[in-house]
């Protein structure tokens, strides 16, 4: 069996066992004739227990005893006259007024100011250990104290040195020098009053509160010192430690084989796990983003390549401070979540690595044990910079162009093969007098419109009529073109507006036919001019040479028919010739005057009663225009009164403004269509009486002249039209 053991071994293996054998067997020896260690420090910390109990009963007395003098501090001297350890300081308002201890004032003030103001205190004076306590009574300060002999060995059994520490002020008091800073920064204080224990290779140490302060009272002791006091008790090592130490040799021995092996497959284990960890590292190396292990603490543990190449090299810090170059968890942290979770979590961060501007993207992925717990958290961090300094200006871009659709001055809207409409710009909404957008196409447009978009995949300059609800329809033109948006087939439609177009073409019409009947109106009114003058002529002959006053009469008549109808004529020749654009400086009254030989018959016929108060005013314009601003207006207010009403024309001057009035006491205008009289080919008469030109025409003269025009009027009482002139003009 022993050589088949045998064969496990090598030689260095053979030579490091039988060391170890040696080792222990002299371990025995050394210790054949004392206590174990552990007994050893048993009695030690039972001997520092009995002294520490003693002197704290001790020192107890003594408080107790110096309290009672405390309490009746105007007897001290009388008590411990006899007594040469107690001694003590009453003081009033910072003065001594009583003392037993024989040193200089200004000596004692000092040393009393450096102590606490009440309770009990341990200190030196004049190289002196003592301790006491300190008792306030209103200005009144008592202090009473003894020398701290039971420092100076009273106390020992082995040797122990006994001492006091204050924890506030880091002071040691002895009866000879100890140090023990090296000790007393290893020791954990029990704020329990219990009692500290601590040991090393050949010392213990032992400490224990005083009370409810921070002083506190210690034994220090060496091994050596216990070791012929624990033999003289007759405890000694039996054969039976030697024997356990032998059995624990062979089992030692025994368990070599299985160790060699464990050894083995661990150095070859070791050797496969640094180099799949060399290849991960290399793998990790390569990636063109930070990757760094953090723990469940936030203890940085690792960082790559990329990160030492921004923040520096590795430190072992928290990774905030590391990373972030912050001194708290980062706000946007999601390493809590994803320890909590054990899921992935990221989140887009600017500025994020130290040091370093730009924009960066986090991954936090955990890495679980056997039992799904999250053990560490590997976190990637992407430098995305460039994909968001690209992704804003396609935004931006995004947004230039939505603006140039939305602000268009052409309507503009989108459309899918549905007939649904998928967008539509600020200008489409105001055509169709809607703040939302319509759903589909079919809304807007007549069936004829919608055949013609489904039958072509172009339209172009398509006239149609836009339905707005249940307004009249609107005149417009459309263009329509095909759109690919995502594989999806939509498409784009630009409407413009004729309505305007159409009023225009109406007006040019209106203003031809006009132009038409001026010149047949100066054709006819030549014509008829001649063979009038002849009438004329030969009436004024005939009434020269009639006799007869009845006869004559006749004559006169004729006459004055015939020079009535002269003046209609050269009225007739005026308003052909009144599109010659040409300023004069003319009254305003040859314009009023104009209109109302004009319509002479039509005010004679109706029984309408004018009431003409114009004053002299002179003004520079083209006059045929201002001819047939008054024309409209009078010709309206003769519409507008009964038969037997009245009009009033009147003129007034204020603010350095003309301002002409034409009332009626006619129908008026209703509220809710006076703010369109303006607009072409809008009337308020019946069909064929109006083309609803006359008030626009006006309109245009006047804002041609630089002049204002308004309206005043109340349903069935009056309507009142004045025309602001300022002076200048």
């Amino acid at each position: 069996m022993f050589k088949k053991i045998a064969k496990d071994f090598n030689y260095f293996e053979f030579i490091v066992f039988l060391l170890i054998l040696l080792l222990f067997t002299a371990s025995f020896a050394i210790f054949i004739d004392t206590k174990s260690n552990k007994k050893l420090e048993t009695f030690i910390f039972t001997v520092h227990e009995k002294i520490i109990d003693k002197i704290l009963s001790d020192i107890d007395f003594r408080i107790i005893n110096m309290s009672k003098l405390a309490d009746d501090y105007e007897n001290i001297p009388y008590v411990v006259e006899y007594d040469a350890k107690t001694k003590f300081i009453v003081m009033d308002n910072g003065n001594i007024i009583g003392s037993n201890i024989g040193f200089g004032e200004d000596f004692v003030l000092t040393t009393i100011n450096r102590l606490q103001n009440t309770g009990i205190f341990f200190s030196k004076l004049d190289d002196r250990n003592i301790f006491g306590i300190i008792k306030i009574d209103g200005t009144k300060k008592i202090l009473i104290f003894q020398e701290m002999n039971f420092l100076n060995g009273n106390y020992s059994l082995y040797g122990e040195k006994v001492g006091i520490y204050d924890k506030d002020k880091g002071l040691i008091y002895s009866g000879e020098y100890i140090d023990l800073r090296r000790v007393i920064n290893k020791v954990i204080f029990d704020e329990n009053n219990g009692t500290t224990i601590l040991k090393d290779k050949n010392n213990i140490f032992s400490l224990k509160k005083i009370h409810n302060n921070n002083f506190y009272l210690f034994i220090y002791s060496q091994k050596s010192d216990y070791l012929a006091a624990l033999a003289k008790k007759g405890e000694k090592f039996t054969i039976v430690s030697f024997f356990f130490g032998l059995m624990f040799v062979i089992v030692l021995f025994f368990l070599k084989s299985f160790l060699s092996r464990y050894l083995f497959e661990k150095e070859k284990y070791e050797k496969l796990f640094k180099f799949e960890h060399e290849k991960f590292q290399k793998i990790v190396e390569s990636i063109t983003e930070g990757v760094c292990l953090i723990d469940n603490d936030y203890n940085l543990l690792w960082y790559n390549k990329f990160l030492e190449e921004r923040i520096g090299s590795f430190k072992q810090d928290k990774c905030f401070k590391i990373l972030h170059g912050v001194n708290e968890t980062c706000k946007f942290c999601r390493l809590k979540l994803v320890r909590n979770e054990g899921k992935s979590e990221s989140v887009r961060v600017d500025n994020f690595l130290k040091g370093t501007n730009g924009n960066y993207e986090i991954v936090w992925s955990p890495i679980l044990n056997d039992y799904g717990q999250t053990i560490a958290t590997v976190a990637v961090i992407k430098d995305i910079t460039d994909s968001v300094r690209i992704q804003n200006e396609i935004i931006k871009s995004e947004t230039y162009l939505k603006n140039i659709v939305y602000n268009s001055p052409e309507a503009i809207f989108t459309f899918d093969m549905d007939y649904e409409i998928k967008t539509i710009n600020n200008e489409a909404l105001k055509l169709i007098k809607s703040d939302l957008k319509p759903v589909n196409l079919r809304k807007i447009f007549d069936s004829k419109t919608i055949d013609e978009i489904s039958r072509n995949e172009s339209i172009k300059n398509f006239n149609c009529q836009l339905i707005v609800n249940e307004l009249k329809p609107v005149p417009v033109q459309i263009s329509v073109s095909k759109l690919m948006i995502e594989n999806n087939v939509e498409y784009i439609c630009v409407i413009k507006d004729m309505s305007k177009i159409k009023e225009l073409e109406a007006q040019v019409i209106q203003s031809e036919k006009l132009s038409a009947l001026g010149l047949l109106a100066g054709g006819v009114a030549h014509e008829i001019n001649n063979p009038l003058v002849g009438i004329l002529n030969m009436a004024q002959v005939l009434s020269k040479n009639l006799k007869d006053n009845a006869s004559r009469k006749i004559v006169e008549v004729i006459i004055d028919a015939g020079m009535e109808t002269k003046r209609i004529v050269e009225n007739l020749l005026s308003y052909a010739r009144q599109n010659i654009n040409k300023d004069e400086m003319f009254e305003i009254s040859e314009s009023v005057g104009f209109a109302l030989k004009i319509l002479g018959s039509r005010i004679r016929n109706e029984k309408v009663n004018i009431h003409n108060n114009l004053q002299d005013i002179k003004v520079k314009g083209n006059k045929g225009k201002v001819h047939q601003i008054f024309l409209n207006l009078l010709s309206n207010a003769i519409d507008a009164v009964d038969k037997g009403g009245n009009i009033w024309i009147n003129s007034l001057y204020e603010n350095d403004k003309y301002i002409i009035e034409i009332k009626d006491d006619g129908k008026g205008i209703d509220k809710e269509v006076i703010d369109k009289i303006f607009d072409p080919f809008f009337t308020t008469k019946s069909q064929g009486k109006g083309t609803g030109l006359g008030l626009s025409i006006t309109h245009g003269i006047i804002k041609e002249h630089g002049w204002d025009i308004e309206v005043e009027s109340e349903k069935d009482k009056y309507t009142i039209f004045r025309i602001v002139i300022n002076a200048e003009r």
